[in-house]
């Protein structure tokens, strides 16, 4: 005996835990153009603040669900989640 999921119901579960964190912060997120608007990113020039603890594992957790998705196929998005992740 073994579980399986197919591609569609692990993205259909992903955006459900998306959503769910959407819902925890009391917030709607902005739905993008395109999946990395910013061409010109450069992660040693970020100034933003440190994540607090929660905020940390949330990011880690978001980033394995879109590393999974390039693992089911999106390799459209592969180049963008390896900068993210970095």
């Amino acid at each position: 005996e073994c579980w399986a999921m197919s591609s569609d119901s692990y993205v259909r579960e992903a955006v459900k835990v998306v959503e769910q964190f959407q819902e925890c912060d009391g917030k709607k997120w902005k739905k993008p153009t395109t999946p990395f608007p910013r061409l010109n990113y450069q992660p040693e020039l970020n100034d933003f603040p440190l994540f607090e603890p929660e905020m940390i594992s949330r990011y880690q957790q978001l980033i394995g669900i879109l590393r999974w998705g390039c693992e089911l196929g999106r390799l459209d998005i592969l180049l963008e989640v390896l900068l993210l992740s970095a």
